[in-house]
């Protein structure tokens, strides 16, 4: 049997997101670490505000995060994908988990787009 693994997009993002996670996985707890955002990614994920995560260029990074660090999870317990797919942002989870980027690349990459997202919306 094949497994597939689906990524969400933005919109389910909210305070405390992969605080339990980060505090009971070592795996989960590397990729956090290693995110390299410009900002406090943790703090952000676990605390809020809520306003401030559900930004376009915080939003993505913590996101795309989470989604690797539980892929990290899995993979740690040998169930990895034989497909990955995701719907919008989840793309970038979804390449990462194929191999095309390390947990730390696919979330700098998506800390780049959000921010630019933001700046080509004028909300900057």
């Amino acid at each position: 049997m094949k497994l597939g693994f689906l990524y969400a997009g933005q919109g389910s993002q909210h305070p405390g997101m992969g605080q339990d996670l980060y505090e009971a996985y070592p795996a989960f707890r590397a990729v956090l670490d290693r995110a390299d955002v410009g900002f406090d990614l943790k703090a952000l994920c676990f605390q809020g505000p809520e306003q401030q995560l559900s930004q376009t260029r915080y939003t993505q990074p913590c996101m795309v995060a989470f989604a690797a660090g539980m892929t990290a999870i899995l993979a740690e317990k040998g169930i990895t994908p034989a497909y990955a797919a995701g719907l919008s942002l989840g793309e970038y989870s979804a390449l990462h988990a194929a191999g095309v980027f390390n947990a730390a690349t696919a979330v700098k990459l998506v800390a780049f787009r959000g921010k630019a997202m933001e700046e080509a919306a004028g909300r900057d």
